[in-house]
């Protein structure tokens, strides 16, 4: 198939703003590239899951992928970097070209593969670093390969020659013997990969019962794949199956034992039925491999919470956001340790903290953080302040059909707040 794109950019929304300069640096050089924002009228109505999979696997000269810590915890780029796995296995070249932000280890991408260190360039340079790329492929500007001739006489010439004659003859029945192994194995390794995806598409559907069905078929062919254990494991939780997710997210680990967000997803799924020591010895090993694991420092300080162990949580949560100042649960859950730990005034300012980078986001979370707020603001003795963040619940929840809109409803009571029109 020809190729759409010399390039196409996998990457995290999170890092975004590198992302789009390296495209508009592309585009200038006259680089036909594949960057999500430029494409959205194409996309607009397209079946995404296909249509990106199309593009990642069958229609990019090169896929060049932005490594993050984000980059792993993302549904959608990991269904690009599967995509982007099944048609590098084929390939005779490189395919992927790996940049980082951070150390994060992705399944797939071996560590000894050569990558460019973005903490070390300028979206322009990097940009240029894939222009020479392109040009460097397919020899020199016409485009022909050159060959480089043997000599005729010397090491190959005489009883010597036939020697080294017989030699390569031996090594060359060995590199086909290898050759067929390997060819087999990459079939084996690709058909896993495509029934992985085909699984994850599924999910997507929400055709629970055809997901199942890819992912149990793929570990027919190789019961130690690890990201087909651990998408199985989150397909079974959704369903309820607690015991089967469990066993998927342990055999996750055990195959995979130095990818972090495996043990992020075991962690999750053991404070779920309240094995908490378990969990957190998780948890701390996913921060062990990951230090700016945002999500795991967070979930630790739930599970703190939850056993009533304040300080602890305000610890964790407190290395949470050195790790990743922009995750908006770890603001609000480290305004929620604060209060469980008397410290009112830093409590309000956390949780007014998660209240502004919560913007327009869902209007659970937003009640949530006015909740926790509302209380802080009432030990406080702001009693004014307190009660328009509960009156503000009521509007998001006007029938209080919520936890939060019930317990604010009550709160309101106790605090004596009048109704506001």
């Amino acid at each position: 198939m020809q190729d759409t794109y010399d390039v196409a950019l996998t990457f995290a929304g999170s890092d975004r703003e590198f992302v789009e300069a390296v495209a508009a640096a592309l585009t200038r050089q006259n680089v036909r590239v594949f960057y999500d924002h430029d494409a959205q009228v194409y996309l607009w109505g397209k079946d995404l899951v296909e249509t990106l999979d199309d593009i990642y696997q069958n229609r990019s000269r090169y896929v060049v992928m932005f490594i993050s810590a984000h980059y792993a915890r993302s549904m959608w780029t990991r269904a690009e970097r599967r995509s982007a796995l099944a048609r590098a296995i084929t390939e005779k070249r490189e395919y992927i070209l790996p940049a980082r932000f951070d150390d994060t280890q992705l399944p797939g991408i071996p560590p000894t593969v050569a990558y460019v260190d973005l903490r070390q360039v300028r979206p322009e340079s990097f940009a240029a670093k894939i222009v020479a790329k392109l040009k460097e492929e397919g020899g020199d500007a016409s485009g022909e390969v050159t060959a480089t001739a043997m000599p005729e006489s010397g090491a190959g010439s005489g009883r010597h020659g036939r020697w080294l004659r017989y030699l390569l003859a031996v090594l060359l029945a060995g590199l086909l013997v290898a050759s067929s192994i390997g060819w087999l194995r990459s079939r084996r390794t690709a058909e896993v990969l495509r029934l992985n995806h085909d699984g994850v598409a599924s999910m997507s559907r929400g055709d629970v019962e055809s997901a199942r069905h890819a992912f149990a078929a793929a570990l027919a062919i190789d019961s130690g794949s690890a990201p087909v254990h651990s998408n199985l494991s989150l397909l079974e939780s959704e369903s309820g199956r607690l015991d089967a997710a469990m066993t998927h997210a342990r055999a996750a680990v055990t195959h995979a034992p130095d990818v972090a967000a495996y043990h992020y997803n075991l962690g999750n799924l053991l404070a779920s039925v309240r094995r908490d020591e378990e969990a957190l010895e998780s948890l701390q090993r996913a921060i062990e491999l990951e230090p700016a694991h945002g999500p795991a420092y967070n979930e630790m300080g739930n599970i703190y919470l939850r056993l009533q162990r304040p300080a602890d949580a305000m610890s964790i949560l407190l290395r949470g956001l050195r790790a990743d100042p922009h995750l908006l649960p770890l603001h609000k859950n480290l305004g929620r340790a604060a209060l469980g730990a008397g410290h009112v005034d830093e409590a309000i300012t956390h949780l007014r903290n998660a209240l502004a980078r919560a913007g327009n986001a869902d209007r659970l979370s937003r009640m949530e953080i006015l909740f926790w707020l509302a209380e802080a603001r009432s030990r406080a003795g702001e009693t004014r302040a307190a009660c328009e963040d509960m009156h503000e619940i009521s509007r998001l929840d006007p029938g209080a059909t919520t936890q939060w809109a019930l317990q604010a409803r009550e709160l309101r009571r106790n605090r004596g707040c009048g109704d506001q029109r």
